[in-house]
């Protein structure tokens, strides 16, 4: 369980656009309240302001190659369906990774 910010994840917005001729749209990691409590209202980003931002969200797939920044049902029990895809960082994924 992180207590911490992730490396680098100040730097980034917490959400993009949506990519054009898709309904995907991509975001940073969000994070457990516990992580976030310590920073300003502006830096944080979590499950329920990912939520909020985005009401009609249907699924998630997250690429992170771990499970500590937050808790998967903070989606699931409010009818978000969820995907978890391991995907190591700074790397190339595996091309069985790609086609999932």
């Amino acid at each position: 369980m992180t207590k911490s910010v992730p490396d680098r994840w100040l730097e980034y917005k917490p959400y993009g656009e949506v990519i054009k001729g898709t309904k995907i749209l991509p975001f940073k990691v969000p994070l457990k309240e516990a992580v976030v409590n310590n920073l300003t209202p502006e830096q944080r980003f979590t499950a329920t302001i990912l939520l909020q931002a985005f009401p009609r969200l249907k699924c998630i797939v997250d690429l992170t190659n771990t499970e500590r920044y937050y808790d998967k049902k903070e989606f699931t029990n409010v009818g978000v369906k969820h995907e978890k895809i391991m995907i190591p960082g700074k790397r190339v994924p595996p091309q069985n990774s790609v086609m999932k």
